[in-house]
């Protein structure tokens, strides 16, 4: 499927207004929901916490740390990938802890690809997505998002017949639209990616965060994992997004390639962050299912109280956050605005992730349901 190029790359960030009249608005003493950044107001679990304070009073971790992050994180990743989704991982040669999964990508797609090559990417699109495909000179083409899978993957044949793409940038379950895939969704694309040489990289950042069990890892769809990999963040689901803890896992030379170049780069995460986000993977216990019910029964409080006002939404299978189509012919940057001005209520504008998607915005259910029924009421 075509898209027009005016969405490749926005010379004027659409949020860029809001932050102007958000600063505007603090400097004259007004107060602000702020439901635009998937920025949990969820407490880290409390072994989280204890680990981390623990490691900090040893004086030895607080010395530099190791880029590709250290065994016992690395482990810890494997772990968790072995327990939740079924897949065995090579702590060693299959799993490069990384400052979040920006970083993951960023760095991924360095190593990957050549200034110039084809990258897939689902529309609408995360806008840090299209960001590292951009900062590393890379051309972004674009297929539709959508419930139908099979429909799904004939717009990637279609892209993938040109014979310009070098790499398919995934993101499931996705943000914003909370679309999950399936195992055959997974299986079937891999052979077609396969066949024709082509990498395939699934942000994984709400792997933990569905609403109807576990969403399947790409993993788990191959069996060699020459030409896949998944990032992975403990942001979400354990509310430590400030931590920036996250890893790339799968293809042995993609994760030789990007610890080579995080050993140019950075010295790793700070090792208390690592050991306490190592014993959280390693849990027995379930620390991300309170989070992700508590999300949940805001999101289906949300979506009652929007439907029974006209909006057209839905409820998502996964996430923290909710794609609103907008009534009226306002765009969606008009509508944050006045939002904003009159009811100090910053949502995110749909032309963030494409100006196709100029009549919807994404609200992020970040705040108690009081306050997101005092939201609802004020939209």
């Amino acid at each position: 499927m075509e898209f027009g190029s005016q969405h490749i790359w926005m010379k004027e960030d659409p949020l860029d207004e809001l932050r102007a009249e958000r600063g505007a608005l603090v400097a004259a003493g007004r107060t602000f929901i702020d439901l635009s950044m998937i920025n949990s107001d969820l407490p880290p679990p409390r072994l989280l916490l204890d680990r981390l304070m623990e490691a900090s009073a040893k004086s030895d971790n607080h010395r530099y740390a190791v880029s590709r992050g250290v065994r016992k994180l690395r482990e810890g990743f494997a772990t968790k990938y072995r327990n939740r989704f079924g897949v065995n991982l090579d702590p060693e040669g299959e799993v490069c802890v990384t400052m979040g999964t920006k970083d993951a990508l960023s760095n991924a797609l360095q190593v990957l690809c050549a200034p110039g090559d084809g990258v897939l990417l689902g529309m609408p699109t995360y806008p840090a997505h299209l960001s590292a495909v951009r900062l590393a000179r890379l051309t972004p083409s674009f297929f539709l998002l959508q419930q139908n899978e099979e429909a799904m993957l004939q717009d990637i044949v279609q892209s993938l017949r040109k014979g310009t793409i070098k790499l398919v940038l995934l993101n499931f379950p996705n943000n914003p639209t909370g679309i999950s895939v399936s195992m055959q969704f997974y299986k079937e694309l891999l052979k077609l990616t396969s066949a024709e040489g082509v990498f395939v990289i699934n942000d994984f950042a709400y792997g933990e965060m569905s609403f109807s069990g576990n969403p399947p890892s790409i993993l788990a769809a191959s069996t060699t994992r020459v030409l896949v990999a998944e990032t992975y963040s403990l942001s979400k689901g354990y509310n430590v997004p400030g931590w920036r803890v996250g890893a790339l896992l799968g293809s042995h030379e993609a994760i030789r390639n990007v610890a080579r170049l995080k050993a140019f780069i950075d010295y790793g995460l700070f090792l208390p962050i690592q050991y306490a986000a190592a014993a959280a993977l390693g849990a027995t216990e379930d620390l991300t299912g309170p989070t992700v019910r508590t999300y949940q029964q805001r999101l289906r409080l949300v979506v009652k109280q929007l439907v029974e006002r006209g909006y057209q939404v839905e409820m998502p299978s996964a996430g923290a956050s909710l794609w609103i189509q907008i009534q009226g012919s306002q765009t969606a940057k008009d509508y944050t605005l006045r939002l904003l001005r009159e009811q100090g209520i910053i949502l995110m504008p749909g032309e963030l992730f494409g100006r196709e998607f100029s009549n919807h915005v994404r609200l992020a259910v970040v705040g108690s349901e009081e306050r997101l029924r005092d939201v609802v009421a004020r939209m």
